[in-house]
């Protein structure tokens, strides 16, 4: 059976704006059902020349644990191709500062205050982030008191409001594990699953349960409408015009680095150059200092000999030095 790849912006979207398919969905990554989901008219996507690489998507969902309801904003990203964890966190900021993400909550001495909503983020990457071949990995935050090391089992809205649990969802992963029913839901997102044209995805519909079917009618659903097969079709001519200018900009920095690295081997020899003039230049003062040392002894001597009464013509004779140096040494002077 033949599907419409749900890893395109545009059929992704179809399917979560789909209330039955993105309640089923959720429900199943986050292991919790789903009772009540709104898709907010909040939708963000990164787009160059209007297309878009990564898409958010946000719902307010009423999840059912096993303590009782709890109000919950889910913030979906997908991310197709490459990762840019930036990006990511300023999502995340923008839900955290956004003021009308807040739920009313009502105290034991009736007081009525108003808190932020919990946040969920699940990311659907066509990418590996982890090396370990895990395709879904939940992060949980625990309450952790360290004055007595250990575990606390309680929870607190004000504390849930300020911090959040993520799920990632590596998509490479997905071929090599299919044992748990969430796993084999997932295989909609399993690239290996890619026919000829990879806007269409050839699944076996048998492997998935019965209450996953509407996600599977849906996405056959999508391959009928050109629309939505036009916006693969510009998805794909975009993509490949962003692994142009990658390759354009990795063979730039490739040059840059190349003549970076021959600046740095010159300056490394112009500095070689100077230290070996500055030893040069040492060792000329050296000598000149020896010698004027040895022109202060010599006139030393000269001046030592004439308080010895020895006259200016012996004194000439003996060093072989004509009378007027003698007579300007005698002086004083250099």
């Amino acid at each position: 059976m033949q599907i419409a790849n749900p890893m395109y912006d545009v059929v992704f979207r179809y399917l979560m704006e789909d209330p039955q398919s993105a309640k089923l969905i959720l429900s199943a990554i986050v292991g919790e059902r789903v009772s009540k989901l709104t898709f907010t008219p909040k939708e963000y996507s990164y787009q160059k020349e209007g297309i878009p690489s990564v898409l958010r998507m946000d719902f307010a969902a009423t999840i059912h644990t096993k303590n009782g309801k709890k109000q919950v904003l889910i913030e979906l990203q997908k991310d197709k191709y490459y990762l840019e964890v930036m990006r990511f966190r300023r999502y995340l900021g923008e839900q955290y500062s956004e003021p009308t993400n807040k739920v009313k909550i009502k105290t034991k001495r009736g007081k009525i205050l108003a808190q932020g909503t919990p946040i969920l983020v699940i990311y659907i990457l066509g990418e590996k982030v982890t090396k370990e071949e895990i395709p879904v990995l939940s992060v949980q935050h625990q309450y952790y008191d360290v004055g007595k090391n250990k575990v606390c089992h309680f929870k607190y809205p004000f504390i849930e409001a300020l911090i959040h649990n993520a799920i990632f969802v590596q998509t490479p992963y997905l071929p090599k594990y299919n044992q748990t029913e969430l796993e084999r839901l997932l295989h909609i997102f399993n690239q290996e699953n890619m026919t000829k044209n990879r806007h269409i995805l050839e699944i076996d519909e048998s492997q998935f349960p019965e209450k996953y079917r509407a996600i599977i009618r849906r996405l056959m659903q999508a391959m009928s409408k050109k629309e939505m097969i036009a916006a693969m079709k510009r998805e794909d001519e975009f993509l490949e015009n962003i692994k142009h200018r990658e390759e354009e900009l990795a063979y730039s920095q490739e040059l840059i680095e190349q003549e970076r690295e021959k600046a740095a081997q010159a300056n490394k020899k112009a500095e070689q150059e100077r230290q070996k003039a500055e030893q040069e230049r040492q060792k000329v003062a050296q000598a000149k200092k020896k010698i004027e040392q040895e022109r202060q002894r010599f006139n030393k001597s000269v001046l030592k000999m004439s308080e010895l009464g020895i006259s200016a013509e012996e004194i000439a004779s003996s060093f072989d030095l004509s009378m007027e140096e003698v007579t300007e040494i005698l002086k004083g002077k250099p």
